[in-house]
């Protein structure tokens, strides 16, 4: 049974407490002076605790602070800095080599990690540091484990620079009449692609693969990341013969409109004797060819990455045929969707 709690009265009277309880305005000193006021009026301290949803622990702590110092004894003592083992300058340092990877700071490894980062300041500060406090560091100068992105080291920055200053010249430059596509081709094979999935802790998920030849499908696609319009052809190959087809398709969709279609440098979109043929065909599409190795400027890519996590990860298919039809289902989906499709394939410049 809940005893009575003991209360130092000498630090005020119940008036005096009922008058520092209406004027605080600290929350957390509020409902501290509202536990000495209930001791006050000889609540006991479980009681009190039912009040204020705190433990009985708590009530009975706040009650011996204030026996001792009364109202000041309530405010919470803040505690003094911690010493860092790394000073500031020291911690910049550690940023610039963790911008590096460890080959380039003369470590034989592909990769940080807490126990080579441990072993790195005490070979360059002569510091001794534990291993959760390697981590710690990363944690403080706002490092995070991510993927990190593939990219082509033959990529020219100059020419990605010029593209996107072209690119943004022609997207705000553009008048009602001219519209831009985003053009390019996927290939999707009967095989499923796998991805991360939830699975139960120690179990591990397991994706039926059909171990033949791998089938095939080609998808083009244009979008218009302004209006959400996509227009799209399915192909059993990619070839000069299969992207005429598709030109010729989207130029008379869009007639009158003249067209903007950034593109990559693939072999058939750059045929032999293009020039001609376009100059008699195609009267409204401007192909505009993205620098080389660089997929991320073209906004397409995004809505293929989407339909891969919509059908294709981690799904068999019990054919090519199969495949092709519920990809042909989600991206009627899409069409239908002009708004999702603006804001998953953006303009890029």
């Amino acid at each position: 049974m809940a005893k009575k709690l003991e209360i130092n009265k000498a630090h005020g009277s119940y008036a005096q407490i009922c008058g520092l309880y209406d004027t605080e305005k600290d929350s957390r000193m509020k409902i501290r002076m509202l536990a000495v006021k209930y001791a006050y009026e000889d609540k006991k301290s479980e009681d009190i605790a039912v009040l204020l949803n705190m433990t009985g622990v708590t009530i009975r702590k706040y009650m011996s602070r204030w026996n001792r110092r009364g109202y000041e004894g309530l405010r919470d003592i803040p505690h003094p800095e911690a010493e860092k083992i790394m000073s500031e300058a020291e911690m910049i340092e550690i940023d610039k080599m963790l911008k590096l990877s460890p080959r380039e700071c003369g470590i034989e490894r592909s990769n940080w990690t807490g126990p080579l980062l441990k072993e790195s300041i005490k070979k360059r500060f002569n510091k001794e540091i534990s291993r959760r406090t390697s981590y710690n560091i990363f944690a403080r100068l706002r490092y995070t484990k991510t993927r990190p992105k593939k990219q082509n080291k033959k990529i020219d920055a100059k020419k990605v620079e010029e593209f996107r200053e072209d690119m943004e010249k022609t997207i705000t430059e553009k008048d009602e009449n001219t519209i831009i596509l985003y053009e390019d081709e996927a290939i999707f094979t009967s095989e499923p692609t796998t991805t991360a999935i939830w699975t139960k802790k120690g179990e591990q998920g397991v994706i039926p693969t059909s171990g033949g030849t791998r089938e095939r499908t080609v998808i083009f696609g244009a979008v218009n990341p302004e209006t959400g319009d996509l227009y799209e052809q399915f192909s059993n190959v990619a070839n000069t013969e299969t992207f005429k087809e598709f030109m010729l398709a989207v130029s008379r969709a869009t007639f009158p409109k003249n067209v903007i279609m950034p593109t990559d440098r693939a072999s058939y979109h750059r045929f032999k004797g293009r020039e001609q043929w376009w100059a008699e065909n195609i009267p409204n599409i401007i192909l505009l060819y993205l620098p080389s190795c660089c997929s991320f400027l073209n906004s397409i890519e995004l809505l293929w990455k989407d339909i891969r996590a919509a059908v294709t990860h981690n799904t068999l298919f019990e054919n090519i045929k199969d495949t092709i039809s519920h990809l042909k289902a989600y991206v009627g989906e899409l069409t239908n969707s002009p708004k999702k499709l603006t804001k998953l394939c953006p303009f890029i410049c």
